[in-house]
């Protein structure tokens, strides 16, 4: 099985902004990976992916997965359940918010594991 760097970077939040973290069109199990070394009491983060289950259909969150506080130094970096996209629906995107808190950079990667 190869795994592929999908897509990478470092996303600066804005608070009560959801942020495109990347958009993909390859088929693959994709799994989301975050380093919340940054958190701080009273910061929440959402995070989600989206897609249609149709090419023609409605774009919607198929997974969400929020966190929120300061992270124990041993669980500073999390990743996501995998996420699998067959490319019938062309496309899905991952997208960042940070929902309260002072806003910060994240670093994130999306691994592209089959």
């Amino acid at each position: 099985m190869a795994i592929t760097v999908a897509d990478s970077g470092t996303q600066v939040c804005t608070v009560t902004t959801e942020h495109s973290l990347s958009i993909q069109t390859a088929a693959g199990v994709y799994v989301l990976q975050l380093d919340l070394n940054v958190c701080a009491a009273g910061d929440a983060f959402e995070v989600r992916f989206k897609t249609n289950i149709l090419a023609a259909g409605t774009e919607r969150t198929a997974f969400l997965w929020g966190f929120r506080d300061d992270r124990p130094t041993d669980e500073e970096i999390v990743q996501s359940d995998p996420f699998v996209h067959d490319a019938t629906a062309a496309n899905f995107e991952v997208t960042l918010k940070q929902s309260h808190g002072t806003g910060r950079s994240v670093i994130w990667k999306l691994l592209k594991v089959a």
